[in-house]
């Protein structure tokens, strides 16, 4: 379990990659601008697909890298 501060993408991969344990804890609330305004896509409407390594859109697009 960690503090907010410690569960970046970057961070969760290392722990798991180097020491092989998985980081718990709180996630930063969106604060990106559609997050706020209600508007467009934010985070949340994105699905991590992490077998496969890509993420996916609300629309259905897969990213390529």
């Amino acid at each position: 379990m960690v503090d907010t501060a410690y569960l970046t993408p970057a961070h969760v991969e290392r722990a798991q990659r180097v020491h092989s344990i998985t980081l718990l804890g709180p996630i930063l609330a969106d604060n990106s601008r559609q997050a706020k305004a209600g508007s467009g896509f934010d985070k949340a409407a994105f699905t991590i697909d992490w077998n496969n390594e890509h993420a996916i859109c609300p629309r259905g697009a897969t990213s390529v890298s």
